[in-house]
């Protein structure tokens, strides 16, 4: 029943905002919506350090919150500063080639930027003299704990000067004294070759390259990451509980880094964020995407032990209904009130109460993946084909849906790319099907062109690689363990929900990652509604 009547009519290019929480300063601030446990992330006794969603999940726009409204609050830009400059540094760039061992070098990197903004922040660093002003405070105050004051003091010599410069600079010096360090390993010949191109490794015999990794390896010692953990146990005698530092680290899902290069990069961060624990009034908050998480765990060997140890940092977005409804409901009394009419007008003032059977807030909620940017895209398209008219009608609904969902299952290949290159020929896959709801024998009927659509493909991937090894298993088992691999895939992914006898797992839910062991020949399979919908 609608409350009110909705005598306006829509004009072109009405929204609700962006998709894009970057984009969307002029709905995000005002209709912001306070999940019921945001202050526990935010509270600075909490062990959460890392803010983890799927694209669209809201991390950027808690971000953004965050910094509007904490003032001992910066973000650091990653785009301009540490990841982009050493993703184009040949040297480093050789030395992962030659299969060297970056991390300890990543977690120093790390701890010096994180401990340098600390300090610039703490102590609103901004110039050569306040700069001057700490390092005197520091060396007073430790004056009488020689032992302590020695174990940083060759870091304050060398570094203690720089603590006024932006990021970008304070990167760019430490970098390179790490790469005149090994350029001086290397020797002059082969250091020239390298800066030059980057690629000089396959030219090395073995015994070189061992050779090479060996006197390194002794410059990316852990002296250096002792020497800064002194230094962060220092500043935490120096913390307090009143005013709490937050420190936020966001874009780690941008393609401006080396590939290869860019998950140890991430895994030396998520390494480091438990150092700083000490410091009483230093908050970090990463917010990273579940995908480049799944791929930053899936470079460490021991997955499953990494993952059980994260879990406890990880501060998961996921969203109630009444939520997401609540956000569409702000986003549209607002585009009212700024366009239309002074009366509060909300979702049910200018939607249709029913599509079919289903009321209809419930039916454009189940094409989503309950994250704020999908209903917010579905709800902009609906406004777009209603143009001109005063109430969104079922058939603009439905016409709305079809240009949604095409854009929805685009964004999912892309998102999952890095750890699927093959996700779109598994929904062809499944799209091939004419039922909604599967058996594991659907699939294994499946095989052999499944097989063969997967191995004739050129991406480098887990699944891929396994696909191989099947093609080559002649045990009447392998069917069975591909078809586990396959639903694995779909399930991460959001696009299928699993049953167990009685036990149903959705994949939107906190249950969102399924193992090879939790699926059997009784398993059932559910399609996503945007798959139900693409089949017709």
């Amino acid at each position: 029943m609608k409350n009110q009547s909705n005598p306006a009519i829509l004009r072109p290019g009405t929204t609700i905002g962006s998709i894009d929480a970057e984009n969307d300063d002029n709905f995000l601030f005002e209709c912001f919506v306070k999940k019921y446990d945001l202050d526990e992330l935010l509270d600075q006794n909490s062990p959460y350090s890392i803010i983890l969603g799927r694209t669209g999940s809201g991390k950027t726009a808690i971000v953004k919150y965050i910094l509007s409204c904490k003032e001992k609050s910066q973000e650091i830009d990653l785009a301009d500063t540490f990841m982009n400059y050493i993703a184009n540094s040949n040297i480093i760039k050789f030395l992962n080639d030659i299969g060297l061992d970056l991390s300890l070098l990543f977690q120093t990197l790390w701890k010096h930027i994180l401990c340098v903004e600390y300090i610039k922040i703490k102590w609103n660093i901004t110039q050569q003299q306040e700069n001057n002003n700490f390092l005197t405070r520091i060396l007073n105050k430790f004056s009488k704990e020689k032992g302590k004051l020695e174990r940083i003091q060759n870091y304050l010599d060398m570094w203690g000067g720089d603590f006024w410069l932006e990021t970008d600079e304070i990167v760019k010096n430490i970098t390179q004294e790490y790469e005149n360090k090994f350029e001086a390993e290397l020797g002059v010949d082969i250091a020239k070759k390298v800066k030059i191109s980057g690629k000089y490794d396959n030219k090395l015999k073995e015994e070189k390259k061992v050779d090479i990794k060996n006197r390194v390896q002794k410059i990316i010692s852990s002296d250096q990451l002792k020497c800064l953990q002194n230094l962060i146990d220092l500043l935490a005698k120096e913390s307090n509980d009143q005013r709490c530092i937050y420190l936020l680290i966001d874009k780690l899902d941008s393609n401006w880094v080396d590939i290869q290069i860019r998950f140890k990069l991430i895994k030396a961060l998520i390494d480091v964020l438990n150092k700083f624990r000490s410091i009483e009034d230093f908050k970090i908050l990463v917010a990273i995407r579940e995908d480049v998480f799944e791929k930053t765990i899936l470079e460490t060997k021991d997955i499953d032990t990494q993952r059980e140890k994260l879990e406890s940092i990880c501060f998961q977005l996921r969203w109630e209904e009444h939520e997401l409804k609540e956000i569409v409901n702000k986003r549209i009394a607002l585009l009212y009130k700024r366009k239309y009419s002074k009366d509060f007008i909300s979702y049910d003032n200018i939607f249709i109460d029913k599509v079919g059977q289903k009321k209809s807030f419930d039916y454009l909620i189940s094409k989503t993946f309950m994250r704020p940017r999908d209903i917010i895209s579905f709800v902009n398209e609906c406004l777009s084909i209603s143009n001109g008219k005063t109430l969104i009608s079922e058939k603009s609904i439905r016409i709305a849906e079809t240009l949604y969902i095409k854009k929805r299952i685009q964004a999912i290949k892309e998102e999952w790319f890095s750890i699927y290159p093959e996700l779109e020929e598994i929904i062809q896959l499944v799209q091939s099907f004419e039922r909604n709801r599967l058996e594991i024998k659907d699939f294994i009927d499946k095989f052999d062109d499944a097989i063969i659509t997967l191995t004739s493909l050129s991406y480098e991937s887990y699944l891929i690689n396994e696909t191989k090894n099947y093609l080559n298993n002649i045990s009447p088992l392998a069917p069975l363990l591909f078809t586990k691999h396959i639903i694995v895939c779909l399930f991460r992914v959001g696009l299928i929900n699993v049953k167990n006898n009685n036990n149903y797992l959705h994949s939107n839910s906190n249950q969102g990652i399924i193992s090879i062991s939790e699926i059997n020949e009784n398993t059932s399979i559910t399609l996503h509604p945007i798959l139900q919908q693409r089949q017709k």
